[in-house]
């Protein structure tokens, strides 16, 4: 995998210092294996729309480019992004699947020279990666919350992958179908966990990368130092149902007491 992740950068640096380069936000595909999407530091929005719509990684590197453009005196960049399918990675773990890899590299736009992303290397950046392995399931997940409504927590404050997020744990959060119906923990556990907890790494082992829950796309949010190859990894969980017996319910029923008085 660190072989064809260096072919590729070295591929993508000739593309560019060549002076050929794509379109804003143009992705080229490999099938089922990798993608090239090249794009400027003007156009983010750009960017991030057309990577949602062909299902590859957004990112977030604005502290490094702003870095960058006092180091060199620099107002814009050409940005190469290259994506590398979870199927690339022929090293699996009985109980761990790999997701997609992202690359990042940041050329000058005037002289299309490649710049050394190591100056950034303490500066924060964000990848926000497709959960490819279990975008299914996170889509079907996603359509049954729509039958609900949430009561005591925002749709957008939900962190599906994460086993001790309130949704699977707090009996003071309802879901309340239109016929009423209310989801009990346990229900929630077993229809809305994707069986699947997420983590972020650094391929470098002088970065980090740490999961930080899943955006509006239901992308992992990876916050990362330094402009690094980054990936996230899916762990196979699975959540026990719970006892009916819990001191949530006497809690629940004391802040009701307490909303009511007040």
């Amino acid at each position: 995998m660190n072989d064809l992740i260096t072919f590729t950068k070295s591929v993508s640096t000739k593309f560019v210092e060549s002076g050929i380069f794509g379109k804003e936000g143009e992705i080229l595909k490999s099938k089922d294996s990798f993608s090239f999407q090249f794009s400027s530091s003007e156009n983010e929005k750009l960017t991030i729309r057309q990577a949602v719509d062909n299902q590859i990684s957004t990112f977030n590197i604005n502290k490094c480019l702003d870095l960058l453009r006092q180091k060199y005196n620099i107002k814009t960049f050409k940005i190469s992004k290259i994506d590398f399918s979870s199927n690339l990675d022929l090293v699996q773990l009985s109980n761990i699947t790999n997701g997609d890899t992202v690359s990042i590299q940041i050329f000058n736009s005037e002289s299309n020279q490649l710049l050394n992303k190591s100056l950034c290397e303490k500066e924060p950046s964000e990848n926000n990666i497709p959960c490819t392995p279990i975008s299914t399931d996170i889509k079907a997940i996603k359509n049954e919350l729509n039958n609900y409504k949430i009561i005591g927590r925002g749709l957008g404050e939900i962190d599906l992958s994460n086993k001790d997020d309130p949704i699977f744990n707090d009996r003071c959060i309802k879901l309340k179908n239109q016929k009423g119906a209310i989801l009990t923990v346990n229900e929630r556990r077993a229809k809305l966990f994707p069986n699947n907890t997420i983590s972020c790494v650094a391929l470098n082992p002088n970065e980090t990368c740490v999961y930080a829950g899943l955006d509006a796309n239901y992308y992992s949010i990876c916050k990362c130092t330094g402009i690094q190859e980054a990936k996230n990894l899916f762990e196979k969980a699975i959540l026990e149902s719970i006892s009916d017996i819990n001191i949530n319910i006497v809690l629940c029923y004391i802040q009701v007491l307490i909303f009511v008085y007040y």
